[in-house]
């Protein structure tokens, strides 16, 4: 595995995306947009009772107008076009650092929450990690408030699974899962019977870009589900 050429078109991916963000910003501002149409309609009920020449004035600063705006979204395209590789290396940067194929984060992210209620069945939901690579091994944990942990199983699976009731076994929320190629996992929560709602969040910690076989994972042994 080439892990210079991943994270070079990771980089390139993530800067695509910056830039584009960075572009429609602006230029589909809501506001902008509501001042449009507003000029839109004062110019439509100019033109009901004006006269020609006065018409020829309100197409003539519409085409201006038109034209002002198509050399200024440009010259904007453009500055965002520099701007994006600069503000995706800082945002790395500032987020986390590399080390070899490894990205570790400063703060672990959080991915997904959800409250969940003892409802006597495993509660399942699908999670992507978008800031994660493909295929990536991906260290995780798992928050509950409140924290039951002793009457509540929570894990992270490659497929939708049931868990058995926590007070017979009960499985813990932290470890490591290979995320597909969309980048997702299946979070699986069953609380035992009687216990209060849980809040639950789950935390990205780190992710590995080497290649690693389903031996390197951290299962939560639990039986797909049906």
């Amino acid at each position: 595995m080439d892990v210079s050429a991943i994270k070079k078109r990771r980089f390139v991916r993530r800067s695509a995306k910056c830039w584009w963000d960075e572009f429609s910003g602006p230029v589909f501002d809501r506001s902008e947009i509501l001042s449009l149409l507003q000029a839109a309609g004062a110019t439509y009920l100019i033109l009901q009772t004006a006269s020609f020449t006065r018409m020829i004035e309100e197409i003539d600063s519409w085409v201006i107008a038109a034209q002002a705006f198509g050399f200024v979204t440009l010259g904007w395209a453009v500055i965002c076009l520099v701007r994006a590789p600069l503000i995706v290396r800082k945002r790395d940067r500032s987020l986390g650092s590399w080390r070899g194929g490894g990205y570790s984060y400063k703060n672990a992210e959080c991915v997904f929450v959800r409250q969940y209620f003892a409802n006597s069945r495993t509660n399942t939901d699908d999670i992507r990690f978008s800031e994660v690579e493909p295929n990536s091994l991906v260290r995780y944990s798992i928050e509950l408030e409140p924290p039951v942990y002793e009457r509540v199983s929570a894990g992270l699976a490659l497929v939708p699974s049931t868990l058995e009731c926590p007070k017979k076994i009960r499985v813990g929320g932290r470890g490591r899962i290979k995320v597909d190629r969309n980048q997702k996992a299946w979070l699986c929560v069953r609380l035992a019977d009687h216990t209060v709602p849980v809040i639950c969040r789950v935390y990205c910690h780190s992710f590995e870009l080497e290649d690693s076989t389903l031996s390197d994972v951290d299962p939560i042994h639990v039986r797909p589900q049906k």
